[in-house]
């Protein structure tokens, strides 16, 4: 039913409040929990960077509780390589790994719970945001200003800088 964002996945192990008591709250109702091979990766080599080996065990138990769903069938791929079309006609590209996480989620019809607002770019997919309470319907996160938009892939790219090469 879910499919958790990196950095919904980081804000449960930095122990944000609001993020396990929304966590703990879903899987009491026994609703199903995932995360993409995609954000498995990103945690752990951020993790393994910086030596954060309590941030490490806490991962390895979190992982324990939610299901992995990895780029394992030719429709996620398919479905990526047309969200990424569309997004580049229409002048808002966001990073691969972003592209692959959404598509996993539409293929497989989970709701992504994300704070990256560029996912509410991307046409079917339902995102809610357990960090500030929006949801996909909630427009005015959204950078509608292109001096909005520049802004935000500039602080994208200085944390990533495949980014930057598309900036």
């Amino acid at each position: 039913m879910y499919l958790l964002d990196t950095n919904i996945i980081s804000a449960r192990i930095n122990g944000n409040e609001k993020i396990i008591s929304k966590f703990d709250e879903t899987i009491s109702a026994r609703k199903a929990v995932s995360m993409s091979g995609v954000s498995h990766y990103e945690i752990k080599r951020g993790l393994l960077a910086t030596n954060a080996t309590r941030k490490l065990r806490d991962f390895e138990v979190l992982r324990q509780e939610i299901e992995m769903l990895f780029l394992d069938t030719e429709a996620v791929f398919e479905k990526a390589a047309e969200i990424h079309v569309d997004l580049k006609r229409r002048g808002r590209p966001i990073p691969d790994a972003d592209i692959l996480i959404a598509a996993t989620a539409l293929t497989r019809n989970l709701v992504l719970v994300s704070d990256d607002s560029h996912f509410q770019w991307i046409e079917a997919l339902t995102v809610e945001n357990w960090l500030r309470g929006r949801f996909s319907s909630d427009s005015e996160s959204l950078p509608h200003r292109p001096a909005e938009v520049e802004h935000y892939f500039v602080w994208q790219g200085v944390c990533n800088p495949r980014i930057q090469e598309q900036i």
